[in-house]
């Protein structure tokens, strides 16, 4: 008799793990699938919200189109009077926000970075490449090295993982660029 006691006990234990283990099992999954759905809804405003106003803006405006075929940041402002520059300015800050508040919450997992990099990858590359003096300039005025860290990060490392380092701009020729040598120094 005390054997099949000790036998239901050991079945009963066996049957809660099996029952922990599914639900432990489901949390993951329904997380997963939270991620995906927050990245999803997330990158569906990107593409229908106010970053596409911003980019469309910045075209009509001033005639450069951000994330294609336009020159960079440095480049298309000299030919800006100092009014025409700040306008510029703070469409270029909203679109780099809309972007970092994206990094921000990959990099915490409030969003999947796969999604993300399917979704966003080729316009926050360009957008970055574009603007990096743009950035430099952000951080110089702030006094804060961490402005569109993040940014700056996942532009960096997706563009890595497809061609190579960022080419990084050289300030006394606006014009140029030069790859950074193996130590990372220009």
């Amino acid at each position: 008799m005390q054997i099949a006691a000790e036998q239901v006990a050991i079945f009963g234990l066996l049957i809660t793990a099996l029952g922990v283990w599914i639900t432990a099992m489901q949390i993951r999954s329904d997380r997963r699938w939270d991620r995906k759905k927050t990245s999803h809804e997330v990158l569906n405003t990107l593409a229908a919200g106010e970053f596409v106003v911003v980019i469309e803006k910045i075209h009509a405006d001033f005639g450069w189109d951000i994330v294609g075929g336009g020159k960079a940041y440095q480049i298309e402002t000299e030919r800006m009077t100092a009014e025409q520059r700040e306008q510029l300015e703070i469409l270029l800050r909203r679109a780099f926000r809309f972007l970092e508040s994206i990094c921000i919450s990959m990099q915490h997992g409030i969003i999947d970075e796969r999604i993300c990099r399917e979704y966003v990858s080729d316009i926050m590359i360009k957008m970055f490449k574009k603007n990096q003096s743009f950035v430099q300039e952000q951080r110089r005025l702030r006094n804060e090295a961490t402005v569109f860290k993040w940014v700056e990060h996942y532009a960096t490392k997706w563009h890595r993982e497809t061609t190579g380092p960022i080419a990084r701009p050289v300030l006394s020729n606006a014009s140029a660029l030069v790859e950074p040598s193996e130590d990372g120094s220009s």
